[in-house]
This record gives C-alpha cells, sequence and structure tokens, in this order.
C-alpha cells in the first residue's frame, strides 16, 4: 500500500558521357570561406583545364556544363560528383586518348571532392531551425512517475502519437491541434487526483489475499530473503492515517512451524513500518 508524494570532376570526361540523358547546369553560387579558397581555386582550375572544353553550356555532352561552377556546386549535385569521383579513381575519366592530369593532380582532386562531399552530407542533418519538442506519450509517462511517483497509463489518457521515420520521438511530427492540448489538461487532471488525492474521499479499505500453495518459498517482488507473504499495489485516495491488519497470524493461516520463530516484516515503499516475530507460547 503507498500514498504518492507531490511532487533536437569534375574531371568528368573530354568526350564520354558520365549520366545518360543527364542535364545539368551550374551557375554562380556564393563564395566559400576565405581560408578554403586557395585549394577550391586549384581544383576547379583543374576541372576546368581538363573537362570544361567538352562539359560547358555549349557541347553540353552527358547533360553537362561546368561554367560556372564553383566549390558549392558539388553539394548540389552530390550524385553527379560522387560517380565523378568512382570513374577519376578508375582513371576512366578523362577518357583515354584524351589530355591527362598529372595522376597526383587526379588523387588531390578525389581527396577535394570527397571531402566537400563528406562536409555537404554532414551539413545536410542539420536542421534550418529548431523545433519545440514536446513529449511524447512514453516520455510523458517517465515524467510523471520521476517527479511525482505516479503510475499512469498513458496510452489511455493521450493520443496515440505521429511517427516520422518510424520513430515517435521526432520533435518535426509532434505536432500539437487544440484538440490536443485538450486531452493533455485532462491528462494532467487525472494526474494531480493520483498524487494528491481526493479530498472528498471516504474512508474505505482493502483485502489482500495470499497467493495458492504454501508460505515457505520467495514471493516474487518481495525483499529478497524472505519467505512467504503477500505482496501488494494500491492507490491511496487522499492524505490520511490507514491500518494495516494482518488476520490470523498465529491461527490456520500462519499455524504451520510455530515451534520456531516466524519473523514477520510490513512495509510500505519498500520501507519497513512495522515487525514482530511470530513463535508459540511455551505452556
Amino acid at each position: 500500500m503507498t500514498k504518492n508524494p507531490v511532487a533536437p570532376i569534375a574531371v568528368i570526361a573530354l568526350a564520354g558521357v558520365l549520366i545518360a540523358s543527364l542535364s545539368v547546369v551550374f551557375s554562380a553560387s556564393p563564395a566559400v570561406p576565405a581560408a578554403q579558397n586557395s585549394a577550391a581555386d586549384t581544383q576547379l582550375a583543374t576541372i576546368k583545364q581538363y573537362c570544361a572544353g567538352c562539359h560547358n553550356d555549349r557541347a553540353k555532352i552527358g547533360g553537362v556544363s561546368f561554367d560556372g561552377i564553383t566549390a558549392a556546386s558539388i553539394a548540389e549535385h552530390p550524385d553527379l560528383f560522387e560517380k565523378a569521383v568512382r570513374k577519376l579513381r578508375g582513371r576512366v575519366m578523362p577518357p583515354p586518348g584524351s589530355k591527362q592530369p598529372e595522376p597526383a593532380a587526379v588523387d588531390s582532386l578525389v581527396t577535394w571532392l570527397e571531402t566537400s562531399l563528406d562536409a555537404a552530407a554532414g551539413q545536410a542533418h542539420i536542421p534550418d531551425q529548431v523545433v519545440l519538442h514536446r513529449l511524447n506519450r512514453k516520455e510523458y509517462a517517465n515524467a510523471v512517475r520521476d517527479l511525482l511517483a505516479v503510475e499512469v497509463e498513458a496510452n489511455e489518457l493521450l493520443p496515440q502519437d505521429d511517427t516520422a521515420e518510424g520513430f515517435d520521438n521526432i520533435a518535426s511530427a509532434l505536432q500539437v491541434s487544440p484538440s490536443f492540448i485538450e486531452q493533455y489538461v485532462i491528462a494532467a487532471r487525472a494526474v494531480a487526483v493520483k498524487a494528491l488525492g481526493r479530498p472528498d474521499a471516504r474512508p474505505s479499505g482493502w483485502t489482500f489475499r495470499a497467493g495458492p500453495g504454501t508460505q515457505f518459498t520467495h514471493v516474487a517482488g518481495l525483499p529478497l530473503g524472505t519467505r512467504g507473504g503477500i505482496l501488494a499495489k494500491v492507490d491511496l485516495p487522499a492524505d490520511g492515517e490507514y491500518v494495516v491488519n494482518i488476520a490470523d497470524m498465529a491461527t490456520h493461516i500462519w499455524g504451520n512451524g510455530m515451534e520456531y520463530e516466524n519473523p514477520l516484516a510490513v512495509t510500505v515503499d519498500n520501507k519497513v513500518i512495522y515487525e514482530t516475530v511470530i513463535v508459540a507460547k511455551k505452556t
């Protein structure tokens, strides 16, 4: 029994098609940070020297034009440059017979492209804005339990949470509507009643009985080292004085083994509130 307390390519090809039926035109983009300008300018110069002869607005081989390409273009067209990296690593672009850059220049270009692609992929997962995150039903029940020591069935009090990509704790998916707020108010009232009790509660009582079998073995849920006993859970309706009566301690129910001392303890919220020893009197 318990009273609960209150309580977020670039060398693509000089003569060849990288992607069939692909049409890409690069336009000017904001400049990259000053610290990266030198490396970016070097790699962009390699792209323009070995690629722009075929991949320009006029020829547009493979549907690709590098006119106006900037470092920011890599993040805007990651799929295109991922394929370009694979072709550069395999030394299939620029195609055989075309003017080829130095192997060190190709390796440097590949490294720069991969670094830029990785940075763009990481940045893509950073939201532009932080969305206010409300609690889902599981989080609500956990918060109530931790703050007020009250166990509630949030699935019965609150409507089902929306999901995003299989998760029900994504802030952008946890919308709040007027009807949802109303349901939260109703849930808060139910939680308050369980936490504070009812001022108009009348005297009442509960009876708990031992389970089937003997009292010689440990009962799951009771303190380790004990045997027998009764485990019960009850939400008391209000503050007050509660009396625990244990019937037939020395007769019938508890009569076996009376020639030995039988310690008895009563706990509430795992705290011992009463202890005694039951033993038959010698005559």
